[in-house]
């Protein structure tokens, strides 16, 4: 996925992209083709100063998330662990709770200054700060009058 380089796309692209992931979804629960698979919802946006992503992780650990970089490429993977209480009287009506490993990458721009990546956890949420290298932010030139 190339979440952190700037592309344009004609106008019906969008749709169609979004209609095609939600037939995947449907059809392999997820951008997996594993049925069952945990697979965290992420959501990425862009300021002048830098990229921000969050990942909902609720019941994980921070300490069972791995964030690297290798190349281009930002990769967020962790476990997410599922207990099933089981007595022997008991039985499920309905499980539907979602776990196990996941892995969530992302290909970076040259404009993001990996020395600076700030990753936070609160509240089951992950948060990454991805800071934009300066040369990369816009700069205002004033005009001097006289």
């Amino acid at each position: 996925m190339n979440m952190f380089i700037r592309k344009t796309h004609p106008a019906a692209l969008p749709t169609l992209s979004r209609e095609m992931d939600r037939f995947f979804s449907d059809v392999w629960g997820g951008r997996t083709r594993e049925p069952h698979a945990y697979v965290p919802a992420v959501d990425v946006r862009e300021t002048e100063e830098a990229f921000e992503v969050t990942v909902e992780l609720p019941g994980v650990e921070p300490g069972d998330v791995e964030i690297s970089i290798e190349g281009d490429v930002l990769e967020i993977k962790g476990e997410k662990a599922i207990e099933r209480e089981t007595e022997e009287k008991a039985r499920w009506h309905r499980f539907e709770r979602r776990g196990g490993k996941f892995s969530r990458s992302f290909q970076l721009s040259a404009e993001v200054d990996r020395e600076a990546i700030v990753a936070e956890s609160r509240h089951g949420l992950l948060g990454l700060r991805l800071p934009k290298k300066a040369a990369a932010q816009p700069k205002r030139i004033d005009i001097k009058v006289g």
